[in-house]
């Protein structure tokens, strides 16, 4: 299976694996009322950027050529 721009799926899944696991961490931390490393931290926000940044494109390139987007 492929996703958006022809990424393989296990790509996908891996990656959401991952910061699952990532965030589950993070979580487990904050619960725990333990000290998050500041690199975990920096980690987490880069993701999350990275994310948006993605999303964004994905949003503006269907809705700039929703002729080409359908299924």
């Amino acid at each position: 299976m492929k996703y958006h721009f022809g990424v393989p799926g296990s790509i996908i899944w891996i990656s959401h694996i991952i910061i699952g696991l990532l965030l589950s961490y993070v979580g487990y931390n904050i619960v725990f009322n333990k000290k998050i490393n500041n690199n975990i931290g920096l980690i987490v926000l880069v993701i999350g950027v990275l994310a948006a940044i993605y999303h964004i494109h994905i949003w503006y390139d269907k809705s700039s050529n929703p002729e080409e987007h359908i299924h």
